[in-house]
């Protein structure tokens, strides 16, 4: 069983921050739920490659402060104090790898020969999250996303993604059009998403929720 939460534009590259809030990333494989900062890379659509982390060969971390799959904190509290996080994804034009950067500190890339669709820059970007429960029992599961409430109990209780940005053609970081976001959304009962634009958050979205309710069986 599965819940998808995206936001589709156009652009070359990713740029954005957003809220952490509580959340729980693959349990079975850290034995904890501590908020994790993770990492999974497909050049094919997950038909047959990608991995989690460091799981294959391919990402080249460079940075020994931070590492995928390691603990992030602080994090953000529910109806309490907020913390946000700025992440982005750029690609080096003389190279052609993909860097990953996190506050300002680049993480590691993805060399260009990894893929064979983005030598030139990407002509998509997507935004949001995802669930995934391979031992379903007949009912959704109760992996909640982000903060695990709805988006429109709005700031400090819903998780968020704000300051959304992309890199053009010629470098330059533009917002995206609100009216070229595509929201795609499995189930709304389950996990939902609310898109806006103001002039302290740029273009943001809150997003998440409980997974199974009353609503969401």
């Amino acid at each position: 069983m599965c819940g998808i939460l995206r936001l589709g534009g156009r652009g070359t590259s990713a740029h954005h921050k957003f809220g952490l809030s509580q959340a729980m990333v693959y349990p079975q494989k850290y034995g904890d739920n501590q908020t994790r900062l993770f990492i999974h890379w497909t050049r094919d659509g997950y038909y047959r490659t990608g991995c989690l982390d460091h799981d294959c060969l391919g990402f080249v971390q460079v940075n020994n402060r931070y590492s995928l799959g390691g603990t992030l904190t602080p994090v953000s509290k529910y109806d309490g104090q907020q913390f946000d996080i700025e992440i982005s994804i750029q690609q080096d034009k003389t190279t052609g790898n993909w860097w990953l950067i996190l506050q300002d500190i680049p993480i590691g890339y993805w060399p260009a020969q990894l893929f064979t669709r983005f030598a030139f820059g990407a002509d998509r970007i997507r935004w949001g999250g995802q669930i995934y429960d391979s031992e379903g029992n007949g009912e959704h599961t109760t992996t909640t996303m982000g903060s695990g409430h709805f988006p429109y109990e709005g700031p400090r209780r819903a998780s968020y993604f704000s300051k959304l940005r992309y890199l053009d053609d010629s470098n330059d970081l533009r917002d995206p059009m609100i009216a070229s976001l595509q929201p795609e959304v499995t189930n709304k009962f389950c996990y939902n998403a609310m898109i806006s634009q103001d002039s302290n958050h740029g273009v943001y979205f809150y997003y998440g929720g409980p997974g199974y309710n009353a609503e969401c069986p």
